[in-house]
């Protein structure tokens, strides 16, 4: 039987991210931050990704939850732009991968400091696995 080898969703999103932030012209001025973060620490004006769970579809088939989240400077003035460059990300994800919505995009306090606030949304990438 031959071996069903998945594409791995974090580094699909990260790739996608690399390329995708530094296009968006409204708001400006972030950067992706991989997908990463040490503990305590409150980016400014960074993009990350995480994989956070999901659904096997069967042998060939995957739906790996990912989240997205958007940090500003921290101010409260800017949490909008974080955003509203969230639901940029968000369309443009929509419309380039194959993706299913789990939660659109939705400022929420931040784990670090929760004076702060982050944008966050959460897409199932749908996958299809490779035979080798």
């Amino acid at each position: 039987m031959p071996l069903v080898v998945q594409a791995d969703p974090l580094k699909v999103m990260a790739d996608y991210l690399t390329t995708a932030v530094p296009t968006v012209t409204d708001p400006t001025g972030f950067t992706f931050g991989g997908t990463d973060l040490k503990p305590g620490v409150t980016p400014a004006n960074r993009v990350m990704c995480r994989h956070v769970g999901g659904v096997t579809e069967g042998r060939t088939h995957d739906r790996p939850r990912l989240d997205v989240l958007v940090w500003a400077d921290g101010s409260v003035a800017t949490q909008g732009k974080a955003l509203k460059m969230a639901r940029v990300l968000h369309g443009m994800v929509r419309r380039d991968l194959r993706t299913r919505d789990f939660a659109s995009p939705v400022l929420l306090p931040d784990p670090a400091d929760s004076s702060k606030k982050l944008a966050l949304f959460t897409i199932e990438l749908l996958t299809k696995g490779v035979q080798q």
